[in-house]
């Protein structure tokens, strides 16, 4: 019987550490995305490689497609840095302001709409939804965001200076704000 024990006990820790290690997070580095070694991220080497290991992470209610919702819920974990699902005034300015710009001209007292000082998601989707911050990355206008839409929307933030290339600076400045999602 004891021999059996130990079996079972091997077993359950193997597939514990098999779990484990299936589910932690890729943390994937400037060269993985610079496919060519040439010490720049092209669109097509980033589309690549962000479609293949995060489109997923952002459909939400995992449907297999990007629509406004999945979009809204995502952005919203996103600039939700500390992970407490409310949005604080400096993660909002952070992440509206220095990522997005300016598709509505509320400032954040008007869109706590409770007064709380911070922003839960309905405060949030209800203040970013009638804007065009959706439309804007749904080229197509077919109210689903395509692999290539949602990579190509990304790239265009991190390459900061329109170069048509990310550096490591830009992708430094980025990494650890989009990839962990």
């Amino acid at each position: 019987m004891k021999h059996y024990k130990e079996k079972f006990l091997a077993i359950g820790l193997l597939l514990l550490f098999t779990a484990q290690s299936c589910n932690q997070e890729e943390n994937l580095t400037y060269g993985d995305f610079d496919l060519n070694n040439d010490y720049l991220v092209e669109m097509n080497e980033f589309k690549k490689v962000f479609t293949t290991h995060y489109y997923n992470e952002w459909d939400s209610n995992n449907d297999q497609a990007l629509d406004d919702e999945d979009f809204f819920v995502t952005v919203y974990d996103i600039w939700d840095t500390n992970e407490d699902e409310k949005l604080t005034k400096e993660e909002y300015i952070m992440g509206f302001d220095y990522h997005y710009g300016n598709y509505i001209v509320e400032d954040f007292a008007v869109i706590d709409a409770n007064d709380d000082g911070v922003l839960a998601y309905s405060e949030f989707y209800d203040a970013l939804y009638p804007s065009k911050f959706y439309e804007d990355w749904n080229l197509d206008d077919d109210d689903m965001l395509s692999e290539n839409e949602l990579a190509e929307n990304v790239f265009k933030r991190w390459d900061y200076d329109n170069s048509g290339s990310i550096d490591l600076d830009e992708f430094s400045d980025f990494d650890s704000y989009y990839l962990e999602i």
